[in-house]
């Protein structure tokens, strides 16, 4: 990860290669957390856009939420193609991902575009909500109330991202402690 200055355009936050780290179950493993703020309910918006040129039905971006620990939290996975794991919000509880929710049948990456993400979270009635370049009707909703609290995060599996524009509007929380 680093801060990548792009030619006439300014900067971006760019994961440009893949990390070393190895999750505990089946998830993305390229993810860079926002540190300081744990949030409630939130709104994230940001534009993403793919570099990886390779093409291929799983070109994709995440955006971590609820993350809590590396064996607790949700993504949303914006892939070229829906399939059992491709497209879909996914919740790891402790297990190997699985999917949740409503989605379409893709997220249309074309090959150097910027697309506006916006991610809706309300932990009193459980509400999830993703906006992709469209912000008036969500690509993907679901209810799930597991995890009321936790970071963001942006990554991707096995491809490359560049990121710009993040505004995370939220209420922030203190965890509950561990007992």
């Amino acid at each position: 990860w680093k801060i990548t200055e792009m030619s006439g355009q300014g900067k971006v936050y760019d994961q440009h290669g893949q990390s070393n780290y190895k999750p505990p179950h089946t998830s993305p493993s390229n993810l860079s957390l926002l540190s300081d703020f744990v949030v409630g309910d939130f709104v994230l918006l940001i534009k993403a856009r793919s570099t990886d040129f390779k093409g291929g039905g799983h070109r994709d971006c995440c955006i971590f939420f609820g993350y809590q620990n590396d064996k607790h939290f949700y993504y949303a996975h914006q892939g070229l193609v829906r399939d059992a794991i491709s497209n879909q919000f996914l919740k790891v509880d402790d297990s190997p991902r699985k999917p949740f929710g409503e989605t379409n049948a893709g997220s249309p990456w074309d090959d150097d575009g910027w697309h506006q993400i916006k991610l809706v979270r309300r932990v009193k009635d459980g509400t999830i909500k993703l906006y992709f370049d469209d912000m008036k009707k969500p690509a993907k909703t679901a209810i799930d109330h597991d995890f009321t609290w936790g970071r963001i995060g942006l990554g991707c599996f096995g491809e490359t991202v560049q990121w710009d524009d993040v505004k995370l509007y939220g209420q922030v929380v203190k965890p509950p402690t561990e007992k």
